[in-house]
C-alpha cells in the first residue's frame, strides 16, 4: 500500500467516503470523483449521470441501466485520488482503485487507473471525460522500486514536518551561517514549498506508459537543470543530527549537507539503491533521480526517449 502523498494524495481503504462529503483533505474535484465511483458501486445510473456534464446524461442513463441490470455487484476498494492539475475552471484527477465485478455468480477483479477531466459549471464541478491510464510493464525488481517509493514519500514528508534552520533561501544552499529562522523545508536545493514546480503530464507518456515530467505548466517539459534543482539531497536525510557545522555562504554539497546541531534526524540509514548522482549518490548511482514535485510529494524521475524526463518505474532497477 502506497504511503500517503503530502497534501493531495488520499488513501481510502476498503470503502468509499460518502458522496461529495468525507475528508476535508479531498479537493472538490476529488469529491466528485469519489461520488461517481460510489454511485457506480451502488449501480445507480442516475447518481452516476449527475456527476457528469449534461451532454453525457442520455448515454449514461440508457447504457448504464442496461449494464447494471446484468451485473450482480460492483465492489471498489483501495481508492487513491490525486489532484494532478487545477485552475478556477478545470481540473484533472488521477484515480487508482481495485474493483471486483460479479456477473451471473462469477467474479472478476482488476486494478483500474483513470485520469478524469473536470470542469466547473456555475460553481459545481462535473466530469467531462475519462481516460484509462495504461499500467507500465514490470518485473520482480519493481518490488524494490515500490519499497524505495514508499520510503522516499515518507521521509520527505517527515523532513518537511520538522523545522530546520540551516537553509538560506537567498542562495538556495543548506548549512548556511546566516541561520535563518527555523521553517519547514524540503530536502532539495529549492527548499521552500512554493518553489517546487514539477508536474506530471499524463497526455505525454513514454513506451512504459509513464507520464512526462513538466516544468510547472503542462506542455513545457522539464529540462535536466530543473530536475537537478528539485532533486532530493540524500545528505540531508541520511546523516546524523549535529554532525555538520554551518558553512559561511552555504554549501552545495548534497552528500555532506546534514541537519545542524539540535535539529531532528536520522531519517534514513542509507540512500536507496535506485537514487542517482543528482541525489548526491556517488557515480554511477542508480537509474532514477528522486525529486519533489509541485504538490510536495516525491517521485522518481528518469531520462527517457527524446531527452525528456519521465516519472515512475521504467523496468530497470536499481
Amino acid at each position: 500500500m502506497k504511503i500517503l502523498r503530502l497534501v493531495v494524495l488520499v488513501l481510502l481503504v476498503g470503502v468509499l467516503t460518502s458522496a461529495c462529503g468525507g475528508s476535508a483533505e479531498l479537493s472538490e474535484p476529488e469529491k466528485v470523483v469519489v461520488a461517481y465511483l460510489e454511485a457506480m458501486e451502488a449501480k445507480d445510473e442516475v447518481a452516476v449521470a449527475a456527476c457528469f456534464v449534461r451532454e453525457e446524461w442520455a448515454t449514461i442513463l440508457s447504457e448504464g441501466k442496461q449494464a447494471y441490470s446484468e451485473i450482480d455487484s460492483i465492489d471498489i476498494s483501495g481508492l487513491q485520488t490525486s489532484l494532478m492539475t487545477a485552475s478556477s475552471g478545470t481540473a484533472t484527477v488521477l484515480a487508482d482503485y481495485d474493483w471486483t465485478v460479479s456477473v451471473a455468480g462469477e467474479a472478476e477483479s482488476s486494478h483500474q487507473r483513470q485520469m478524469l477531466d473536470l470542469i466547473n459549471l456555475n460553481g459545481e464541478w462535473v466530469i467531462q471525460g475519462i481516460t484509462i491510464v495504461a499500467e507500465p510493464e514490470t518485473d520482480d525488481r519493481s518490488e524494490d522500486f515500490a519499497v524505495d517509493e514508499e520510503v522516499m514519500a515518507l521521509v520527505t514528508a517527515i523532513f518537511f514536518s520538522d523545522p530546520h534552520a540551516g537553509f538560506n533561501p537567498e542562495r538556495d544552499t543548506w548549512c548556511d551561517s546566516r541561520m535563518s529562522e527555523p521553517g519547514h523545508y524540503f530536502p532539495t536545493a529549492r527548499g521552500q514549498h512554493g518553489t517546487h514546480t514539477l508536474v506530471l503530464n499524463y497526455t505525454e507518456t513514454d513506451a512504459s506508459g509513464n507520464p512526462r515530467v513538466d516544468a510547472g505548466t503542462l506542455g513545457i517539459p522539464a529540462d535536466t537543470a530543473t530536475i537537478d534543482q528539485h532533486a532530493v539531497w540524500m545528505g540531508l536525510l541520511v546523516n546524523d543530527a549535529g554532525t555538520y557545522a554551518p558553512v559561511p555562504g552555504g554549501t552545495l554539497d548534497r552528500v555532506a549537507a546534514a541537519p545542524l546541531a539540535g535539529e531532528i534526524a536520522l531519517y534514513l540509514l542509507g540512500a536507496p539503491d535506485s537514487a542517482g548522482v543528482f541525489n548526491g549518490v556517488p557515480a554511477p548511482g542508480g537509474t532514477y533521480i528522486w525529486v519533489v514535485g509541485a504538490d510536495g510529494s516525491s517521485f522518481a524521475a528518469y531520462h527517457g526517449s527524446g531527452g525528456f524526463w519521465y516519472a515512475g518505474f521504467n523496468g530497470q532497477y536499481p
